[in-house]
């Protein structure tokens, strides 16, 4: 059931108390997850990427009983029936797959052979590719990049590519076989030169105790590598997302390789104000105008489980805010081994496996909420030429964590401020304490930044437009 809730606020500037600014609001992007974007990429699978190719279709690939890979021609609305490229030989399973289309048009499929037990030194763990020069419909026969050992203690795992502007690939992955006497772990990189149809021996980038995966962004202004990863030897008893970088200029030369004191290694998030950050699996893209967004999974707050978080950074990958959940899962459900794809203007996918199967949902970056000069009528309806910020009104999309969706505008006149929404509700409450109604604040100082102040005030609403609770900041309450 949609309700439409249109509230008129008469906001008498002169009688708000704004107290002096003491912090600097934030005003880089949040993300709105769109619940209504939300889709089945993959009846089955795990561990899936997503990149938007050069003639708009998007494309998909994940593992299960091999590697799979799947189209959309209408940017993830719908997806083609999943297509096998690369079958599981016996006693090896090709897992966790990696993708990128090169500036010259060809796409390349990344995976790694992980042998089953009983091993044998027939069988060793290894980074493989495939590559396609018809936009996905033929594949080449299978291209080696990589072995590690022939037992799981000294693999090697999850490939990930880079293409740099000189057109060399770079391919990611986390490598145990060169510590067969110990369980210790580096970060390896193989290059190409002659777009993926061979590759050199692989060298360490970064390497300290108990570290692993990777995942490589060349930075929107093109002065950096930055690779992310999950590392465990910050002291916090679990993973934490963490970048490592060098220069383009340098590029990984001259064995240089960030160690566990290098200034080159740093933590995306800060504990103090983020007691979310601390999990593994990172994922790294830059949005179309430079700011960074990352994902990682996390059982903070989930019943113990492991679900998608995301958090957007600057443009150098660095000082990750505003965190968010993309999906909506049950208390007993996980969101595993997530990535991210940027897609058309800057809309951000997520990507899940969820129940065995994988998942996507839309995200639009907004940096700063508009509220338009316009004429609103006080309805109860919407229509698109009234002047919100958006003609559908939906300029904020709520609910991704809740399951209930909300889509909201703002559109001011010479003494109001009109906010209308639009709630998506399945299960309907008439009254109670916990009865169905719509909360907005409004922080007229522009200045609170974890507890209600003076200069805030919260309203609260019932489907029929009218008021249940007004209540005005202070004190912390």
């Amino acid at each position: 059931m949609v309700k439409t809730i249109l509230i008129l606020l008469i906001m008498m500037c002169s009688t708000l108390t704004a107290r002096p600014a003491s912090v600097e609001p934030y005003g880089s992007s949040r993300i709105f997850w769109d619940t209504a974007t939300r889709r089945t990429v993959f009846n089955g699978g795990w561990y899936a990427r997503i990149i938007e190719l050069h003639d708009g279709r998007l494309m998909a690939v994940c593992e299960g009983g091999g590697i799979k890979i799947a189209f959309s021609q209408d940017k993830g609305a719908s997806w083609s029936s999943a297509t096998k490229i690369v079958s599981n030989p016996a006693g090896i399973n090709e897992s966790v797959p990696d993708l990128i289309q090169l500036s010259d048009g060809s796409i390349i499929v990344a995976y790694n052979p992980r042998p089953t037990s009983p091993y044998s030194e027939d069988r060793k763990f290894g980074i493989r590719c495939k590559r396609s020069t018809d936009g996905g419909r033929t594949w080449s026969d299978e291209i080696f990049v990589n072995d590690a050992q022939h037992t799981f203690g000294d693999g090697c795992w999850e490939p990930s590519m880079l293409e740099m502007p000189s057109g060399e690939v770079q391919l990611y992955f986390a490598d145990e076989g060169p510590y067969t006497m110990n369980n210790d772990q580096q970060i390896s990189m193989c290059r190409s030169y002659d777009g993926g149809q061979s590759w050199t021996k692989a060298q360490k980038i970064c390497y300290r105790q108990g570290f692993r995966d990777g995942m490589p962004v060349l930075l929107k202004d093109q002065s950096e590598i930055v690779v992310i990863i999950e590392d465990n030897g910050w002291g916090y008893g679990d993973f934490f997302p963490t970048t490592v970088r060098t220069t383009l200029q340098n590029n990984w030369r001259d064995n240089y390789w960030v160690d566990a004191s290098s200034t080159g290694r740093e933590k995306t998030l800060n504990l103090s104000y983020c007691p979310t950050a601390t999990g593994g699996a990172p994922y790294l893209r830059v949005l179309p105008w430079g700011e960074t967004v990352m994902s990682y999974q996390s059982d903070y707050d989930h019943n113990g489980k492991l679900q998608m978080r995301v958090a957007v950074g600057d443009a150098e990958a660095r000082d990750f805010k505003a965190m968010s959940v993309p999906f909506s899962i049950g208390a007993n459900e996980e969101g595993l081994w997530n990535s991210l794809a940027v897609i058309d203007t800057g809309i951000v996918v997520a990507v899940s496996s969820i129940a065995g199967n994988i998942e996507m949902i839309k995200g639009y970056p907004v940096r700063q909420l508009t509220a338009p000069y316009a004429t609103p009528t006080v309805d109860g309806k919407v229509t698109a030429n009234e002047g919100y910020k958006t003609r559908t009104a939906t300029q904020i999309l709520l609910g991704s964590q809740t399951g209930t969706r909300v889509a909201a505008d703002m559109a001011y006149d010479r003494d109001s401020l009109y906010v209308v929404a639009r709630v998506s509700d399945r299960t309907q409450v008439a009254s109670g304490a916990n009865a169905d109604g719509l909360t907005l604040m409004i922080d007229v100082s522009g200045q609170v930044t974890s507890a209600p102040q003076e200069g805030c005030y919260k309203l609260m609403l019932r489907p029929d437009g009218t008021f249940y609770r007004l209540q005005k900041g202070g004190n912390s309450t």
